[in-house]
């Protein structure tokens, strides 16, 4: 029998351990909103909140299994080495998982509905969703680093490093819309898929219901705003920023 600090969290603890941890990353979002102008400020909150998402998804997936979850996990996740990098990709290591768990016919209905409520831009087949994309990785691995290098000043390369002094002010919005943005998803998609554990079936009360919900809704808005022209360019510009950077984060 698990005693003291080992007793695993259990079912209240994790419905009121969601709500909080939902709030928590909330208020890094609406801070990091208030500092946007303010980039060097700014960009470091919504890393953070983008790390504290990997915690909302881990403990809405034990809502979900209705396990128990051991503090062990909860220390590997929060605590360990490795423990930013390791929220920084998890959502997204996740995805291909259920990707690769998912039979096609099933990917394709999803993806259609998800597509028409404006939830993604353009599907991928199902193949190429079962893929990592390691542009997509390279960034999410770079985010811890450059959360520092907005706090810290570093010396690489045998000269002073920081975002504030190694990156001009058009880089620095990007950084600070981009991550924003993409923190804003996360949150919003793990929120969702909460209280929406299934998509009800095209036609039905509980679908009409479910595309006026305003967490649909506000997240439909968000999809929307990533593909202004405008916001792909900036994705653009943090890529670049990556490969002239951080190229040597490998993991």
């Amino acid at each position: 029998m698990a005693v003291g600090s080992q007793i695993p969290i259990g079912s209240h603890s994790r419905i009121e351990g969601f709500d909080k941890c939902a709030r928590h990353i909330e208020n890094l979002i609406d801070s990091s909103e208030l500092l946007h102008k303010r980039y060097i400020a700014s960009i470091p909150l919504s890393i953070l909140a983008f790390e504290e998402t990997a915690k909302l998804q881990f403990i809405q997936e034990h809502l979900k299994s209705g396990k128990d979850i051991e503090i062990d996990e909860w220390k590997n996740l929060t605590h360990s080495n490795k423990t930013h990098n390791l929220k920084s990709t998890r959502i997204y290591d996740k995805s291909i998982q259920s990707m690769n768990e998912m039979p096609e016919e099933e990917y394709l209905i999803h993806a259609y509905i998800n597509k028409n409520l404006g939830l993604v831009s353009d599907p991928l087949t199902h193949e190429e969703a079962k893929k990592p994309k390691e542009n997509v990785l390279r960034v999410l691995r770079s985010y811890n680093k450059i959360k520092q290098d907005c706090l810290y000043l570093d010396w690489r390369h045998s000269q002073r490093f920081s975002i504030y002094t190694s990156v001009n002010k058009v880089q620095k919005k990007a950084l600070s819309t981009v991550f924003l943005t993409m923190t804003k998803l996360s949150l919003s998609a793990i929120i969702r898929e909460n209280k929406w554990i299934e998509i009800p079936p095209v036609g039905t009360k509980e679908f009409e219901e479910y595309m006026k919900d305003p967490i649909v809704c506000r997240e439909r808005e968000l999809v929307k705003s990533t593909k202004e022209p405008s916001f792909i360019q900036m994705v653009e510009i943090v890529h670049k920023i990556i490969d002239q950077h951080y190229q040597e984060i490998k993991s």
